[in-house]
């Protein structure tokens, strides 16, 4: 989801219709279900951003799930009130973040489906 990806239909579709629920809760509350027509195009405008050129937001008042970085060389997620550091083995353990505001990497409109209830899946390694 941090690289501006949506659950797939096919495969994932309970994970897509939470997906796509959250999504319309958090940018057409008025409106009916939307179809992958209205929401791809987005995902993909905001995925294509270099990522130093998007915003640096309170760490602290992101929903968990939301990836961030300082200076695009090392990636965080936020999760249960901390930030935990990436890595191929996995999540590392809570930390201070390095840095009160933080670039978001997690596209716009993701991160407004997470803020509107949407839960990602995660490593193990942030379970405990």
């Amino acid at each position: 989801m941090a690289a501006g990806h949506r659950p797939c239909a096919t495969c994932r579709r309970d994970r897509f219709n939470a997906f796509m629920t959250a999504w319309q809760i958090a940018s057409h509350p008025d409106k009916g279900a939307l179809r992958v027509t209205e929401t791809d195009p987005v995902l993909h405008a905001e995925r294509t951003l270099p990522i130093l050129s998007r915003p640096a937001e309170p760490v602290m008042t992101l929903p968990d799930g939301a990836i961030v970085t300082e200076n695009g060389s090392q990636i965080w997620i936020k999760w249960s009130g901390a930030i935990h550091e990436w890595s191929f083995a996995g999540y590392g353990p809570a930390k201070a973040a390095p840095s009160d505001h933080m670039i978001v990497v997690t596209p716009p409109s993701t991160v407004a489906a997470l803020r509107a209830g949407y839960l990602p899946e995660v490593h193990d390694t942030l379970l405990g």
